[in-house]
């Protein structure tokens, strides 16, 4: 091919992916609210909100589904709710504490679930006592739970609203919430789904590679 066709073509790619990139919805707004979500390692919750019953407060997933049935139904069956059964946990007696909690950041990222597995291995750096009412006993075992990817700091996050319902809406439950469009982009998952060239390999290839 003669290298200047070759240029102009080259040229032409670039110049198509970068529209595409700056016409994505929410381009920019959706990268801004992945660097401030996905911040590694999560912190904690913290206190709830004065007044937030209890079932709202919960972190837990099979709390979350007495109001989300359908979407807690479909997380029972995905593997999103079986990445802390035997295939890590039993790596967790090979690992120290800090190698344990880098598995975690994928695979029960809550600071909460690393607070509760750091108390059943009775490991050096763990809380000195029992967790809140908020933070069922198990949370640890559930996986990557509702929470890991819609609770900040109690606020909760999703899409919009298909049904063109408010976020803030007085009479919605957990003081309403924080809709963004980074729900609905592939890049939201790429924190576990994709790792980065430089990120950690096996056998010489990304131990996630999408």
């Amino acid at each position: 091919m003669h290298k200047g066709l070759c240029g102009r073509l080259l040229l032409a790619g670039a110049a198509i992916l970068a529209l595409a990139t700056s016409c994505r919805p929410g381009g920019d707004e959706v990268q801004a609210f992945l660097d401030t979500h996905w911040i590694v390692p999560l912190p904690a919750q913290g206190t709830p909100p004065p007044g937030r019953p209890e079932l709202e407060a919960s972190l837990g997933a099979d709390d979350c589904g007495h109001c989300h049935s359908a979407q807690h139904a479909d997380w029972r069956t995905s593997r999103h709710a079986q990445t802390m059964r035997a295939g890590i946990l039993w790596q967790f007696d090979v690992f120290d504490q800090y190698e344990s909690n880098r598995c975690m950041q994928c695979h029960a990222p809550l600071a909460e679930q690393k607070a509760l597995i750091a108390l059943e291995r009775t490991w050096p750096d763990r809380p000195a006592s029992a967790p809140p009412g908020y933070i069922p006993p198990d949370l640890h075992r559930q996986g990557l739970t509702c929470a890991a990817c819609h609770v900040r700091a109690h606020v909760r996050h999703g899409p919009p609203s298909v049904a063109g319902v408010r976020p803030d809406a007085p009479e919605l439950p957990h003081g309403g919430f924080v809709a963004s469009a980074a729900f609905g982009d592939s890049r939201f998952c790429s924190l576990c789904h994709q790792f980065p060239d430089d990120g950690p390999r096996l056998a010489g290839k990304l131990r996630q590679d999408t």
